[in-house]
């Protein structure tokens, strides 16, 4: 009787002790670093504004896309944003003029939609053109969706473009 008690407990115990590996290796969650863009923002420009998208996980993810919305109905914005991931990490924050000057020396932007991250970190690089400054006020949270082992996850984060006027 203690025997078959033993050899039913071995998998059982096997099982949870697999569980709890592969939950280790899909824990963490990223880390967002703001900068100060909005110092030198200026009217009815374009600017890529660059900013630190840091995992702490085992396994890094692949991140799904990566959206932004409005505070007060949170609602996607489209006027006036595109989102891109810069593979070489080396945009910080240009105004269009000087990103054509350097496009294909030291950036190369991508879509962030199925990014596999190969990295712990990656650039976000968020192109707002300031002709739709009003709508750009509105923005308050960027979403990054990813999955890690096939576990689909979202996070948000804080974001603003322009200082409260």
């Amino acid at each position: 009787m203690n025997k078959k008690i033993f050899f039913l407990l071995i998998p059982i115990l096997l099982i949870l002790i697999g569980y709890y590996c592969i939950n280790k290796l899909v824990e963490g969650d990223f880390e967002f670093e703001k900068g100060l863009h909005y110092v030198n923002i200026e009217n009815n420009k374009i600017y890529y504004l660059g900013y630190n998208l840091k995992w702490n996980g085992v396994i890094n993810p692949t991140i799904e896309d990566i959206e932004i919305y409005k505070d007060k109905d949170n609602k996607q914005c489209s006027n006036g944003v595109d989102i891109f991931i810069d593979t070489k990490k080396a945009l910080v924050s240009l105004a269009e003029d000087a990103y054509i000057v350097s496009e294909g020396n030291l950036v190369n932007l991508v879509a962030p939609q199925n990014y596999p991250l190969e990295d712990k970190k990656c650039k976000v690089v968020i192109k707002i053109d300031t002709k739709y400054k009003e709508e750009l006020k509105e923005i308050t949270r960027i979403h990054v969706t990813y999955n890690v082992l096939w576990e689909k996850r979202t996070q948000s984060f804080d974001i603003a473009f322009f200082k409260d006027e």
